[in-house]
C-alpha cells in the first residue's frame, strides 16, 4: 500500500515563537524545540490530510449531527478515560490554551502568557469576561484548583488524571498572583508544557468541584451547554449565548447520536443521519474514495500516534510466565504483523515499533521490516520462539487472561489473531471482554494479566510519547515498567537542548523498551474520517483529545440535499 509523505509540523516546536507572539513583552525560554521531519532530515510517513479553508457562514444556525459509540460515563474532564467521553466533554469546557489542528498554540482562558528566560516560570493572564454556564465568573482560583486536581494535589480526591497527571513531574507549584493571574513554577524547563495543557483533559472546572458533582452534568465555560440527554438515544448541546470567543458558535446545536454498531454507523452516514463518519468495512473505504473523487465528501487519512499491541503486567507482585522476558520475546516473535494488516486492517496499516511511525520521532516502517518478528518468512522466528519458551521452562505453554475492551471491535479481532498466533507456542489466552471504565481501572491498579489495546497520545513530544507509559510511577504506566537506567536517561532526554542528541536519546529509550517488551507492538491503522461537503470548517485534527469544540463549524444548507 502506498502512503503519501508530507511534512508534519510538531506543535511544540512553535513554542519559542509563541511565547513572544502572545504579547505583553513575553520572553521565550531557552528550551529545545520538538523536531519536525524537516529538522530530522527524515521523511516521515503519514497519510494525506484534507484541509478546509476557514470560512464565514452564509447564515448562522442549524444542527450538526454526530455519532457517539456509547453512553457517557460522566462529565469529568480530568478523570474521563475514553475518547468517547472526552470528545463530548471538550464541547463544554475551556482550557488555558488551545491548539486547533496542528496550528500554533493560542490563548483560550489565557489571553496571553509570559515565560521566564530560564523556562522555569510561566505566567498566564486570564480573560476577564468568562463565565461558567451557571453564570459564575472564571478566576485564577478555578485554574489553580483544576491544575492541582489534574496532578493529584487537590483535596479531598488526591487522584492524578490519567492523561494530564504527567504534569506532576514538571510543575513545582501553581499559584494565583491575583484574581486573573496564574503563575506556574516548573522543576525544569520543558518545551512540552503548553502542549500538555491543550488537550481536553486539561479543562478548567469550578474550584471545589469533585467527581460526584460532574457525574450527570458538565460544569464548564465552553461554547456548548448540555440541553438534553436521552439515554440510549442522544445528547443535545445548545449554543452558549455568553461564550467569550471572538466568533462562534455558528451552529444552533450539536446532536450526538448513540450508535454502537459500526455497520449502523456507516449506514447513518450514507443516509445523512450523521454528517461526519468513519469507515470500518472495506466496502465503505472504497465507496467513500469514489465519492471523494467526485467531490461529494471530504476525507482525512491519518496514522495513529498511539501504542497498539499487547500490554504486559510486569508489576513486582505478578508471578505469571509473561513476566519472563524470554516468554515476552517468544510471544513477539510469533505474532503475524503482516497477517494483521491483511486480515484485520484490509491492507490499510503499517508496521511500527514502540513509537508509532506516525509520529515525528518514530522510525519508518522500513526500519522494522527486517527485524525479528516482522520479517517474512515467519519460520525462523517461530523456531526461535519455541526455543525461548523451552529455555524459560514453558515448552508446553500456559494459560493466561487477556482483557479487551468490549466497545472496540478491532481490539477483539486482534485478540483472536493473538490467540491463533500464540497457539503456535502453546500459549492459550482466555479473552475477557470488559467495559471501558472497568478495564482502565484494572490497568491502573494492576488487576489484569495481559491487555490487548491501543493507548493514545495527545502531543508529539517524547516526554509524553514515552514518559506517560514507561517512566516509573507515570500516571499511565499500566505495565509497572521500572528500569532505573531508562528513568535516568529519560530525565536527561527531557532537558537536552541539542536536537540531534535528543533524537539519539529517544531512539535509545525506544530500544530499551523494545528489549524489555512491556508492550508488544502491532501494526498501526491508517484510519479515515469523512464528512459531507456541506459541513464547513470541520477540523478533524490529528488527535482525538485536542480541540474538538466545533465552535467554528457551520452547515451550508444550500448544499445539503
Amino acid at each position: 500500500m502506498e502512503i503519501r509523505r508530507f511534512p508534519l509540523v510538531a506543535a511544540a516546536g512553535l513554542l519559542m515563537a509563541l511565547s513572544i507572539a502572545c504579547g505583553g513583552g513575553a520572553r521565550s525560554a531557552a528550551v529545545p524545540p520538538t523536531p519536525t521531519p524537516e529538522t530530522r532530515g527524515i521523511g516521515q510517513e503519514r497519510a494525506g490530510l484534507t484541509r478546509q479553508e476557514v470560512t464565514k457562514p452564509t447564515a448562522q444556525g442549524g444542527v450538526l449531527n454526530l455519532r457517539k459509540q456509547r453512553e457517557m460515563v460522566d462529565f469529568d474532564p480530568h478523570y474521563s478515560i475514553s475518547t468517547n467521553d472526552i470528545q463530548n466533554n471538550m464541547n463544554f469546557y475551556s482550557t488555558l490554551v488551545r491548539q486547533q489542528d496542528r496550528n500554533p498554540i493560542q490563548g483560550d482562558l489565557a489571553e496571553r502568557w509570559e515565560v521566564s528566560p530560564d523556562g522555569l516560570k510561566y505566567t498566564f493572564y486570564l480573560r476577564r469576561n468568562v463565565k461558567f454556564h451557571d453564570g459564575v465568573s472564571v478566576t485564577s482560583r478555578d485554574v489553580v484548583y483544576s491544575l492541582n486536581r489534574m496532578m493529584g494535589r487537590s483535596e479531598p480526591e488526591k487522584r492524578k488524571s490519567g492523561r494530564t497527571g504527567i504534569l506532576d513531574g514538571y510543575v513545582k507549584a501553581v499559584t494565583a498572583k491575583d484574581e486573573y493571574t496564574v503563575e506556574m513554577e516548573l522543576h525544569r524547563a520543558a518545551v512540552v508544557l503548553l502542549e500538555l495543557i491543550t488537550n481536553g483533559h486539561a479543562s478548567i472546572i469550578p474550584a471545589g468541584a469533585v467527581a460526584a458533582d460532574l457525574k450527570r452534568v458538565p460544569k464548564g465555560s465552553g461554547p456548548w451547554m448540555l440541553d438534553e440527554w436521552v439515554q440510549g438515544s442522544h445528547l443535545l448541546y445548545k449554543r452558549n449565548p455568553s461564550y467569550y470567543g471572538a466568533e462562534g458558535p455558528y451552529l444552533d446545536a450539536i446532536k450526538h447520536w448513540f450508535i454502537r454498531d459500526e455497520a449502523a454507523y456507516e449506514a447513518a452516514f450514507f443516509t445523512k443521519k450523521v454528517d461526519v463518519g468513519a469507515c470500518l468495512s472495506l466496502d465503505c473505504y472504497q465507496r467513500t474514495d469514489q465519492m471523494e473523487a467526485r467531490g461529494e465528501l471530504l476525507k482525512q487519512r491519518a496514522i495513529s500516534y498511539g501504542i497498539a499491541g499487547m500490554g504486559i503486567n510486569m508489576r513486582p507482585d505478578q508471578k505469571g510466565p509473561w513476566t519472563d522476558k524470554r516468554v515476552r520475546r517468544a510471544m513477539q516473535l510469533v505474532y503475524d504483523q503482516q497477517g494483521n494488516i491483511a486480515t484485520i486492517m484490509d491492507g490499510r496499516g503499517i508496521i511500527t515499533g514502540i513509537l508509532s511511525s506516525g509520529t515525528p520521532w518514530g522510525r519508518p516502517p522500513e526500519f522494522w521490516q527486517t527485524k525479528p518478528g516482522y520479517r517474512i518468512p515467519k519460520d525462523p522466528d517461530i523456531a526461535e520462539a519455541k526455543k525461548l519458551m523451552a529455555e524459560a521452562g514453558f515448552a508446553n505453554g500456559f494459560e493466561m487472561e487477556m482483557q479487551v475492551r468490549n466497545d472496540q471491535p478491532d481490539r477483539a479481532r486482534e485478540a483472536e489473531l493473538w490467540a491463533n498466533q500464540l497457539a503456535l507456542i502453546g500459549v492459550k489466552p482466555k479473552i475477557i471482554l470488559r467495559d471501558s471504565a472497568d478495564i482502565f481501572e484494572r490497568g491502573e491498579t494492576g488487576r489484569y494479566e495481559v491487555w490487548q489495546h491501543s493507548w493514545a497520545f495527545f502531543t508529539t513530544d517524547p516526554d509524553e510519547l514515552l514518559g506517560i507509559h514507561f517512566l516509573k510511577d507515570a500516571p499511565r504506566n499500566y505495565f509497572g515498567y521500572d528500569r532505573p537506567d531508562w528513568n535516568s536517561l529519560f530525565q536527561q532526554m527531557s532537558k537536552e537542548q541539542d536536537l540531534k542528541k535528543r533524537m539519539e536519546m529517544v531512539q535509545k529509550l525506544e530500544d530499551m523498551v523494545w528489549e524489555d517488551l512491556p508492550v508488544i507492538p502491532i501494526p498501526q491503522t491508517v484510519s479515515a474520517t469523512m464528512w459531507w461537503s456541506y459541513v464547513k470548517n470541520w477540523n478533524p485534527g490529528w488527535n482525538s483529545y485536542v480541540d474538538s469544540r466545533k465552535d467554528l463549524v457551520w452547515i451550508d444548507a444550500s448544499q445539503k440535499r
